[in-house]
Formats: structure tokens, C-alpha cells, sequence
């Protein structure tokens, strides 16, 4: 069992419903018996939760809720998001105290790995992140900040192999920070696995924001082609974002309104629902004009576990998890022909259907499972606790804020 710690979680909000990698990695990591506590530098802007978050244990705070005891002014030689950085760690210092912090830890390279590196700097404590997608390949990414964020680091984790190598060229020069890829992890206990046999009406599903690099265009375009071939299909779409009003023009441009069900955002429990009552999941995943991209969308873990097969693209880590014609179908991206073709072919042919969900659902129980996951992050912060741990209290000190 790794050694005792009390892990700081930096996040820029919490919780986020799109974001349930973070609350399944924080209810392992408390069941594996590690201590954790989740700063937010903003409240959540959704009003519904996942269910899940009633087990969480630590304790959340949120900036929003600080007093500003913190002078807000830039400091001298500093720009004016790192004067921002500083004073967020600032006001955030004496909670970790609070707490007990022994090792920082943000999600995504952006404002909320600056923070937890300020933090880290100002306690004398080690700090760490996990990289994504955005976060690290848009075209507003600094090259020098991400260089910063890894050099200071004790280690980096990310998604995927694809990440990791994207990362090792972008940090080529910055030293020897380890990156480590750990896969997002579902429970797969809990998701049973009850493949749904194909009867009218077929329905397709997509999940997702509904934001550009999801591809969801696309997937209009490529039920409109379905529909032709198979009127009696129907087709859900869930999420919400920015792109929904373009998304439901589109919709009604194409005649599909009476066939294309939108719900908007669902909790965990409603879309597993509707992966059960589905048939297909497309995941058309694109490289966005901006440079953004999906990582490796939690979304396929949850249909593989469930017996639900996947077609989707091979844009960065999914064709780590999408095998073509193994564990599911790949299909080139910005193509509604090509993923109409991969829906059929799921619908109509029984014996790929079995032969991928079989096949899936082995990957998901021995690389994405939570629980082995979860255990190796678990090692990360507990190896960095021992050669660091002493130090905290001299750093809490060296900071002029006093432990409990």
C-alpha cells in the first residue's frame, strides 16, 4: 500500500459534468485509503451533478468563496496572469495548510497546473500534473509554458501513448521530468455488459460537448445518409455546448428534426440509460481549424464496458482503444459516408458486432480498468510523498502560513 499523503487537487472548476474522469479518479484514490483535498479557482457553471459526487469525501473549496485578503496588485516584474497565478496560490495556501497537503496535483496544463506549480514553489512542496487534450495541443499553447509546467514537475501523466509522444517532443529539452501515461479508468464492475441485439427501430448514439473537435457535424450528416438507406432509424444526440445551435440548424436543414432526439447534457446514470437502449456509438472526432483535439474520450470506455461497439476516428489516443475490426471500427475523420458505412456495418453484421464488443470489453477490464490505474497514480504520489514530505512544514513556515 503506498505511504500516507494527503494529495492537493488543483482544478479550475468542480465538478464539471463533463469532466467525470477527475470525480472516478478521486473516489479510487479514497478508496485505496490516499487522502485528498480539490481546490477550485472557479465554482461549477452547471447546476446539475454526477450522483457520484455525494461519496466524495474531501473536502472542495472554491476561490470564489476566499475572502480577498490578498493585495490586488500585480507584483513587481511579473505579468499580469502571473500576478494572478500568485495571488490565487496565495489565498489558496492557507487551506492547503489546512488540509494537510503533502503533494500538488492539477488537471490540464492551463491555470490550474500554474497555480498548483505556484503552490508547490511557495510550500516547498512537490507538485504534479495530468495533460489532456486542449491543454496541450491548441494553438493558443505556449510552448515555454508547457516547457515550464514539466521541467518543475515531479512527474507528468497523461492519456495517452500518443500524448506522451507529443509531450517528449514539445519538452525535448526541459530535462529528465518523468511522463507517464495512465489511461482515464472506468469501474467496470459496475458497468455490466448486456449487448443489446439490433431490432427496429435501430438507433445511433453520440455524446459529447458539443464543441468542434467532437466531429458531431459529421454525425448529422452521417444520420441523414443512414436515414435514406434505413428510414425506420432514429438517432440521439447528448451534450451541450457551443456549437448546439449550428448543431440543431443543421438538424432541421437536413429534414432529420422528427428522427434526431436532443436532449442536452445528462448526468452518468441517464447516459449509461441511453447506451443501453442504443445500438451504435459514433465518436467522429476531428482536429479542429484551432489545432484541438480529443484526447481519448471517456465515452468509448463507458460504451465498450457496456457492450455498446464504437465507431469512431483516429484522431490522437483512440486508436489505442478503437482497434479497427478488434475492438470497434475506425473510419477517417470529416467523412459522413465513411461513418454512415461503419454504423451499418455494426447494425447489419452479426458476428462483427459480437466478435468487437467481446474483444472490447477485454481491453477495457485489463488496460482501462479504475481500480489498477488509480493504484499506479496512487505509487506516483506516494514516492514523490517520501522524498518530499519532510519538507512541508518547513515550507508552510517558510511562507508565513502556520499548520493546524
Amino acid at each position: 500500500m503506498p505511504a500516507p499523503c494527503v494529495i492537493g487537487y488543483v482544478l479550475k472548476r468542480f465538478p464539471r459534468l463533463s469532466e467525470t474522469f477527475i470525480l472516478r479518479e478521486l473516489l479510487e484514490l479514497e478508496r485505496l485509503g490516499v487522502r485528498v483535498a480539490v481546490f477550485a479557482l472557479g465554482r461549477p457553471e452547471e447546476v446539475t451533478v454526477h450522483a457520484e459526487y455525494s461519496r466524495l469525501r474531501a473536502p472542495v473549496v472554491s476561490l470564489d468563496d476566499l475572502p480577498h485578503q490578498i493585495p490586488d496588485h500585480p507584483s513587481s516584474g511579473r505579468s499580469d496572469e502571473q500576478s494572478r497565478v500568485a495571488r490565487a496560490a496565495r489565498r489558496l495556501a492557507p487551506q492547503l495548510a489546512h488540509a494537510g497537503v503533502t503533494h500538488v496535483h492539477a488537471h490540464f496544463a492551463t491555470s490550474a497546473a500554474l497555480v498548483a506549480r505556484e503552490l508547490g514553489a511557495m510550500l516547498s512542496l512537490p507538485y504534479s500534473l495530468t495533460a489532456h487534450a486542449k491543454d496541450i495541443f491548441h494553438e493558443s499553447v505556449s510552448s515555454s509554458q508547457i516547457e515550464m509546467l514539466v521541467r518543475d514537475a515531479a512527474f507528468v501523466v497523461t492519456v495517452s501513448d500518443y500524448n506522451v509522444r507529443h509531450l517528449g517532443r514539445m519538452t525535448a529539452t526541459v530535462g529528465e521530468t518523468p511522463i507517464h501515461r495512465i489511461y482515464n479508468g472506468i469501474d467496470a464492475t459496475t458497468y455490466q455488459c448486456a449487448p443489446t441485439s439490433v431490432a427496429a427501430p435501430e438507433r445511433v448514439l453520440g455524446v459529447g460537448r458539443l464543441v468542434e473537435k467532437k466531429g458531431f457535424d459529421v454525425f448529422v450528416d452521417a444520420v441523414g445518409i443512414l436515414r435514406a438507406r434505413r428510414p425506420w432509424l432514429q438517432a440521439t444526440l447528448i451534450g451541450s455546448g457551443r456549437c448546439e445551435t449550428d448543431i440543431r440548424n443543421r438538424i432541421a436543414d437536413r429534414g432529420l428534426a422528427r428522427y434526431m432526439t436532443m436532449p442536452g447534457a445528462l448526468t452518468q446514470q441517464q447516459v449509461r440509460r441511453a447506451m443501453q437502449t442504443h445500438h451504435v456509438l459514433a465518436v467522429p472526432c476531428v482536429v479542429a481549424a484551432d489545432g484541438d483535439r480529443d484526447g481519448l474520450p471517456t465515452v468509448i470506455t463507458e460504451a465498450m464496458a457496456l457492450g455498446l461497439p464504437v465507431v469512431a476516428t483516429p484522431v490522437t489516443g483512440i486508436p489505442e482503444i478503437v482497434r479497427n475490426r478488434d475492438t470497434g471500427l475506425l473510419v477517417p475523420e470529416r467523412d459522413p459516408e465513411g461513418l454512415a458505412d461503419g454504423l451499418e456495418r455494426l447494425l447489419v453484421d452479426r458476428a462483427l458486432r459480437t466478435r468487437v464488443t467481446v474483444s472490447a470489453r477485454q481491453l477495457i477490464e485489463q488496460e482501462f480498468d479504475i481500480r489498477r490505474n488509480a493504484w499506479r497514480l496512487a505509487d506516483l504520489f506516494a514516492t514523490s510523498g517520501r522524498r518530499r514530505n519532510a519538507s512541508a512544514e518547513q515550507g508552510y513556515a517558510a511562507a508565513g502560513v502556520s499548520l493546524p
